[in-house]
């Protein structure tokens, strides 16, 4: 993998930008289920490589915004493309300043060679892309900074078209993630 990072400071605002890109020889045996075309044994040896986009941006001291987009070979992948983007706020507008909110939406693309593929296996199959929204309210315990001590993370998600499929209906996921940090 290789990435170049750039930190700026547009309208004296800090931000964090990142190109990639990355490469994949081949995987074990076990993994060719898993890839764009499951009944093709010769993908197990075959190359994968992606690019992709990462932004950060504060456009305020209590309010950011990020953006992520990358693609990869649709040949070997599953999925080939993604975006996403979404926007963070302080807690401190709730006098909570260690504490984040944030939303976000994101798209994924079936790549057109697992697409004729799952076509090919049912014919009542449609593609459509996967279109994911999500809340979140990260809580800091006690004396707990942005990154040290404990917070807990309540996660609610609504998913459209799950895996791709556009009669798989919707699906909402709640989660909770709890973060120690030493």
């Amino acid at each position: 993998m290789i990435e170049a990072d750039v930190k700026a400071k547009p309208a004296g605002m800090e931000g964090n930008y990142r190109l990639y890109y990355w490469r994949r020889s081949g995987r074990g045996a076990a993994d060719v289920p898993n890839t764009a075309l499951p009944s093709d044994a010769s993908l197990e040896k075959a190359a994968n490589e992606g690019v992709g986009l990462s932004i950060n941006q504060k456009l305020h001291d209590n309010v950011g915004v990020w953006l992520r987009a990358g693609k990869q070979r649709h040949r070997v992948a599953r999925f080939d493309r993604h975006a996403s983007a979404g926007a963070h706020l302080s807690g401190a507008l709730v006098h909570r300043p260690e504490d984040t909110a944030g939303l976000a939406y994101g798209v994924t693309s079936m790549g057109r060679t697992y697409r004729e593929y799952l076509k090919s296996s049912n014919s009542r199959f449609d593609a459509g892309y996967e279109h994911y929204f999500e809340v979140y309210y990260n809580i800091a315990i006690g004396d707990a900074t942005g990154n040290t001590g404990v917070h807990i993370t309540p996660d609610v998600q609504y998913v459209m078209n799950p895996g791709g499929d556009a009669v798989a209906g919707k699906e909402v996921i709640y989660g909770v993630r709890l973060q120690t940090f030493f």
